[in-house]
């Protein structure tokens, strides 16, 4: 009877440790599931926030309409830059609402991504017919398109398509206040860098060598 018992008990604790195994690796993809859902809000912020400001700096007052439309006729000179302008303002404006939306954010971020490669595509044939115009992007810089513009548009694309995909693979996930400030955090700092992409280009340039008398 001893014997029987030492040899079931034996052949039980492999069982139980490979059970705690399964339990372990199950609670660690949860984990990595769950931190795939703070990207996914870094990512709605930004891309949230950069169509908003975006929209907003275009018809806040009438110089920036008026800036806005002297570059989509640049940019576009086959459309008529009025009503191409309300249409690009209140596409910026329904993405931004859409991404801030948990049911509509993966919409929201596919668009935006969609409206960014048409942006960077306008962007780049305005560099191929070598047209002189302001990007136009948040209404307050007089910078000349170049390709910072598009790395800058590609960043967020890239951005746009990674927020779709976490939030996709992490599904309803709860949020820890810590999470979601470190979230919102570093989306502010890339925010502020797209938002101000003119004035770092400027400030990291080269200096060009003076003028010879």
């Amino acid at each position: 009877m001893t014997a029987t018992t030492t040899a079931t008990a034996g052949s039980t604790a492999p069982r139980n440790c490979g059970g705690a195994a399964t339990t372990g690796t199950a609670s660690s993809r949860a984990t990595t599931v769950a931190e795939l859902e703070y990207v996914a809000l870094a990512c709605r912020c930004l891309i949230g926030a950069v169509f908003l400001i975006s929209a907003v700096s275009k018809v806040r007052d009438r110089s920036s309409r008026e800036a806005f439309a002297r570059t989509l006729s640049a940019l576009v000179p086959a459309v008529g830059s009025v009503r191409l302008g309300y249409l690009v303002v209140a596409v910026e404006l329904l993405i931004a609402i859409a991404v801030a939306l948990p049911v509509t954010a993966v919409w929201g971020l596919g668009a935006a991504a969609g409206a960014l490669m048409a942006f960077s595509a306008a962007l780049w044939l305005a560099l191929r017919r070598s047209v002189t115009v302001s990007c136009g992007c948040f209404g307050w810089s007089d910078t000349p398109v170049s390709r910072v513009h598009l790395v800058r548009n590609a960043v967020l694309v890239a951005s746009a398509l990674a927020g779709a995909t976490t939030h996709v693979v992490a599904g309803d996930t709860t949020l820890l206040p810590g999470g979601v400030v470190v979230a919102v955090g570093a989306a502010l700092v890339v925010f502020i860098g797209v938002v101000f992409t003119d004035d770092l280009a400027s400030l990291f340039a080269p200096a060009s060598p003076p003028a010879r008398s």
